[in-house]
């Protein structure tokens, strides 16, 4: 193959300059093809060998935050300082083997690292060589990897009271990432209520319930740890509500006139006709410091003659609940029984009830019982109700009056 040409000078010595273009060793001549003085001739066969061009390789120090990324690159030439393009570099962090690149138009080859750990690493780069270049290894450079800084983010919530709301916040690197795994502290007007952790989502949840109804600020908190930068999230708004019920209370007895010494019973029922379930149910019931406990019953829940509390606990809707309270008094006049409700919701019912009763002085042989000696001592009622169902009759009371009005009341000393 012709590779160019030349013409002898006065020494008769020719000359072409070649390019290299790939090292080895190779046979030439020189081929003269005559002239009209000259015959032609060709040359003995010769050697040309050409070695391998050094190559350098550098690379540069990089820097970035957990969770980001960076390009690790190295730049490649030969030894006389031309860009090598379309050459495969591999890379090495801490020594091990991490990925490859090839060399752009400009020498450069790069492989996208991701920043995982907090800390310094080392990294370096090899070129294997080829036909025409040699082999290299670059030096090392280093990988240094801060904290990452996270974004968190609440939404407003609302929610009704004395039920659960999901307070929950978003956690996102530097990058829009989500990040896993992080605890997020919850916050209601300035006050942690519960802390959450992160899923793979970068979501984190706490199941809040509601103890307090209106409108309030809440935001939440990531601490500063190993790996990343605390933040504060924005400020949301939490409207809580109370939900409406309709509780209703009754107060009857079994009579409204007895004698001195006579005995009574009071029945008092609290029904929820409303569409949502009543919660924390308490009857406050107020009677005269003159009545006498002969005994007492309830359906449901605890009550305290003492101070004249009963608490029922939750009712669901069409539910109702009985107290008995079986009394004597020993003196005369107009005596009442007295009662009203306090419940979680907003009541649209019914909040109290009352039942008075006249005492006369005078003796009836129709009341000739004598009442029992209670003082210092508690009694419950000895009648058998255990059968009775919570129906949702609005006026079930009046067949439990009716049935009062015949039941002995025995008292029992409890032990």
């Amino acid at each position: 193959m012709n590779v160019g040409n030349g013409t002898t000078n006065g020494l008769g010595v020719a000359y072409y300059t070649y390019k290299v273009v790939s090292a080895g060793n190779f046979d030439y001549v020189a081929v003269f093809d005559g002239s009209a003085d000259y015959n032609g001739n060709t040359s003995n066969l010769a050697v040309a060998s050409f070695s391998k061009l050094g190559t350098v390789l550098n690379v540069t120090n990089v820097s970035g935050k957990k969770g980001g990324n960076v390009n690790l690159s190295a730049s490649l030439k030969d030894e006389n300082g031309n860009l090598l393009a379309g050459k495969f570099v591999k890379f090495y962090v801490n020594g091990v083997y991490y990925g490859s690149g090839t060399t752009d138009a400009s020498g450069v080859a790069r492989v996208s690292y991701s920043l995982g750990v907090v800390g310094s690493f080392t990294y370096y780069a090899v070129f294997d060589g080829e036909t025409n270049y040699m082999q290299v290894t670059s030096s090392n450079a280093s990988v240094s990897v801060g904290k990452g800084d996270l974004s968190v983010v609440v939404v407003d919530v609302s929610g009704k009271f004395n039920i659960s709301v999901v307070l929950n916040a978003t956690v996102k690197n530097q990058e829009g990432d989500p990040v896993s795994g992080v605890l997020v502290k919850f916050y209601i007007n300035g006050v942690n209520v519960g802390n959450g952790t992160t899923n793979a989502l970068g979501v984190a949840y706490y199941n809040y319930k509601i103890v307090n109804i209106g409108s309030f600020n809440y935001y939440a908190v990531v601490n500063t740890n190993y790996d990343y930068t605390g933040n504060i999230s924005n400020i949301a708004n939490c409207l809580f509500i109370r939900l409406n019920t309709t509780v209703i209370i009754n107060i009857v007895a079994n009579t409204s006139v007895i004698y001195k010494g006579g005995k009574v019973t009071f029945i008092i029922s609290v029904t929820n006709f409303g569409l949502n379930n009543a919660s924390n149910v308490i009857v406050h019931n107020i009677l005269n410091s003159k009545w006498i406990l002969n005994g007492f019953y309830i359906s449901k829940g605890h009550f305290n003659f003492n101070n004249g509390i009963w608490n029922v606990g939750n009712l669901t809707v069409r539910e109702s609940a009985l107290l008995f309270i079986n009394v004597s008094v020993n003196k005369g006049g107009l005596f009442y029984d007295f009662a009203y409700i306090s419940i979680s919701e907003f009541n649209k019912g019914l909040n109290y009830s009352y039942f008075k009763v006249l005492v006369k002085n005078s003796t009836s042989n129709n009341n000739s019982n004598k009442s029992i000696d209670s003082k210092g001592t508690n009694h419950y009622l000895n009648i058998n109700i255990s059968k009775m169902k919570n129906t949702g009759v609005p006026f079930l009371p009046i067949f439990l009056l009716l049935f009062s009005c015949f039941a002995i009341f025995r008292g029992t000393k409890r032990n």
